[in-house]
């Protein structure tokens, strides 16, 4: 049955790819200087595509460099690894209960800020570097 409906989801979202109307996007500029286009096409469109020439793989990966239709890996990743890796250590906690008290709850509280703080930053930072065309002070 899951099975079924993962196929079924994957065929409606690749018809609404292709029959909703839309604008053509062109996306980024490949290292080989293409630029993809993200309307109409489902193939891969241009010799950077990323193929390995194995169908199994391809399909597991996703289609080219910039896919229009997202692999199996992507879809696994969303549909799988998110929701059973990411609230593992919830279900952890509500099956081994442990009272932490005040203080250390503070702490964790703060080192959970602080690092949101420093992704925060990095990504400022790795944008300023990429607006100002890589030339920034260290």
């Amino acid at each position: 049955m899951a099975w079924k409906i993962i196929f079924c989801y994957r065929a409606f979202e690749a018809a609404l790819q292709l029959l909703l109307p839309g604008k053509r996007v062109e996306g980024p500029v490949s290292p080989t200087g293409n630029r993809p286009v993200y309307k109409v096409h489902v193939a891969p469109s241009s010799s950077d595509s990323g193929s390995c020439r194995n169908l199994i793989i391809d399909f597991y990966w996703g289609m080219e460099l910039y896919p229009r239709i997202a692999g199996f890996y992507i879809c696994w990743g969303c549909l799988v690894w998110v929701p059973s890796i990411y609230t593992s250590p919830g279900m952890y906690l509500v099956n081994h209960p442990v009272q932490l008290g005040t203080q250390l709850a503070i702490y964790i509280l703060v080192a959970g800020i602080l690092c949101i703080y420093i992704n925060y930053d990095c990504d400022r930072q790795r944008q300023e570097f990429r607006r100002t065309n890589r030339k920034c002070s260290v």
